[in-house]
């Protein structure tokens, strides 16, 4: 990505909430900054989760509807 750092959270019920974060920029294309700007952006809007313990697969979707999935390697 385009930033480095770290951060605290809590989870209301199916909500993911950032408690603090830190977050670096790092130098980077137009096309990462872009997709580092989709992760931030529902990361920091209080982003249902869903995770399927078959599959490995966490669903994070945020207030406005956007949806990251994300797969286990």
């Amino acid at each position: 990505g385009c930033r480095s750092g770290g951060g605290t959270y809590h989870l209301d019920g199916n909500r993911i909430l950032l408690d603090s974060e830190t977050l670096e920029p790092i130098p980077c294309d137009a096309a990462m900054a872009a997709q580092d700007a989709i992760l931030v952006g529902v990361v920091e809007g209080r982003p249902r989760f869903e995770f399927d313990t078959r599959t490995g697969r966490l669903r994070l979707t945020s207030e406005a509807g956007t949806t990251l999935l994300f797969e286990a390697p």
